[in-house]
């Protein structure tokens, strides 16, 4: 057994780990600072191109007007798809952070926990597997 490659597996499986847990408690955190309520149309769709260069995949954003108070807003949404489960026209309800108006999350929207937890159960496995190869390899060497 190569101690080297289980070392780089710890690493990866930390990584993996910790960037799950640090989105779990991003989402965590928004959805506990977007508080009140309030009803939003879809005025637009925004379309982006892949972030690979040699994709031509679109995400689709929506566009959402809502009422904070007396603040008219109309920000993107920082969720999008491909396909989007949105036109221009649909009725959204919004949770917004009253203390950042511009900062809302539409309600029943996926936020990505599925790959959040996905991370870190990928995290926790490579891990384990990667600490269990290592205190084998340690308790067949005290053997010998």
């Amino acid at each position: 057994m190569n101690i080297k490659n289980s070392i780089v597996s710890i690493i990866v499986g930390a990584v993996f780990l910790a960037l799950g847990i640090f989105m779990l408690n991003q989402s965590n955190a928004l959805k506990e600072r977007c508080t009140e309520e309030a009803s939003g149309t879809v005025v637009q769709m925004v379309e982006e191109i892949s972030s690979d260069p040699d994709s031509t995949d679109y995400t689709y954003y929506p566009v959402v007007e809502y009422q904070a108070g007396d603040q008219t807003v109309s920000k993107k949404s920082s969720i999008g798809s491909n396909p989007s489960p949105y036109q221009v026209g649909d009725k959204v309800e919004v949770l917004y952070n009253p203390d950042e108006v511009e900062e809302f999350i539409i309600v029943g929207e996926d936020t990505g926990k599925i790959f959040q937890i996905i991370f870190i159960v990928i995290g926790a496995v490579i891990l384990v597997v990667s600490l269990g190869k290592i205190l084998l390899a340690v308790f067949f060497s005290l053997k010998k």
